[in-house]
């Protein structure tokens, strides 16, 4: 323990020595040369920020409800059941969405029908609501509001197995 004090209090002491706040000064001295030379340099802070990006918008200043109106609904994880206050969709709105046949995918347009139940498939006394589409096939998602989003076929860059035998991850 008397070894440790003595070596806490001797680095201590030793730091606050180092630390001066004069300017470095340089002796740089050679045989050869009759005269020394004592060079001094202040080391100033370096110069300001400068960003590579400018006119960003401030993340926090954004509004997303009123800026981003794509909605999104999963329809493959939650087999299109949900509780009757989580339904975004309306029935008769026409929708976009990803469809799976025959291991290609493609997004296409559907007309999405709200059915509501009697049923109650989530805790609490709220019944559940259905979504129904104009395809035989069920889509995997549905968006709506996805300006750059177009029907057409999809390219997958990902695909794994699940109760359709594959889902993915999709780049056009």
């Amino acid at each position: 323990m008397f070894v440790f004090l003595v070596t806490l209090v001797s680095g201590y002491c030793l730091s606050q020595l180092s630390i001066s706040s004069q300017p470095i000064v340089l002796d740089i001295s050679d045989q050869q040369i009759e005269h020394r030379e004592i060079i001094t340099t202040v080391i100033s802070a370096s110069p300001e920020f400068v960003p590579e990006f400018r006119d960003l918008p401030n993340f926090e200043d954004i509004d997303y409800e009123k800026e981003l109106k794509t909605k999104l609904v999963d329809v493959f994880q939650f087999e299109g059941v949900y509780r009757k206050s989580e339904v975004i969709a309306k029935s008769g709105e026409t929708w976009l969405g990803l469809f799976e046949q025959n291991e290609k995918f493609a997004l296409k347009q559907t007309k999405v029908t709200v059915l509501q139940e009697r049923t109650s498939s989530y805790a609490g006394d709220e019944n559940d609501a259905r979504l129904k589409f104009d395809r035989r096939e069920i889509p995997i998602f549905i968006l709506k509001n996805a300006g750059s989003l177009k029907p057409g076929p999809i390219k997958s860059v990902y695909l794994r197995p699940s109760k359709r035998k594959s889902m993915i991850g999709i780049c056009r």
